[in-house]
């Protein structure tokens, strides 16, 4: 009986896990930007991938030019990770970083599901923080 409960509360932390990433998976945009983001499960983690940007616009084929590591200023921008290591859900994910092209620079960040099209990321650099609403676009 007690290794039939010790199934069943494992197959509802997976489902819950698989629920919590089909909510927050998709495309995401910041209101009143071009920036668009996929957003989906990379592993055991949660990342989201450039799709569109104005550089991307402007020049399909833009690279990571900014990037600090000169042996990386070549990828494309189109699908690089913006977003990496998130772990946790339903709600809330944790242990992320943020990638910006523009300055090279990564930031630790935090996910908040708020309701399902509204997400809020929140990254800090030292004990400044900015908590910026993403809006589900499909």
């Amino acid at each position: 009986m007690k290794s039939l409960l010790a199934a069943c509360a494992a197959a509802t932390l997976v489902l819950s896990a698989g629920a919590a990433h089909a909510e927050v998976s998709g495309v995401w945009t910041i209101p009143g930007s071009p920036l668009m983001l996929q957003i989906a499960p990379c592993g055991a983690n949660l990342c989201g991938a450039i799709l569109s940007t104005p550089k991307l616009k402007a020049d399909p084929g833009a690279k990571d030019e900014k990037n600090h590591n000169p042996a990386l200023r070549t990828r494309p921008l189109r699908g690089l990770y913006m977003l990496y290591g998130f772990k946790g859900g339903p709600a809330a994910w944790t242990g992320g970083s943020i990638y910006l092209p523009g300055n090279g620079d990564t930031y630790p960040a935090t996910l908040a599901l708020i309701d399902a099209v509204t997400l809020n990321l929140k990254a800090c650099k030292g004990v400044f923080c900015k908590t910026q609403v993403l809006k589900k676009v499909r």
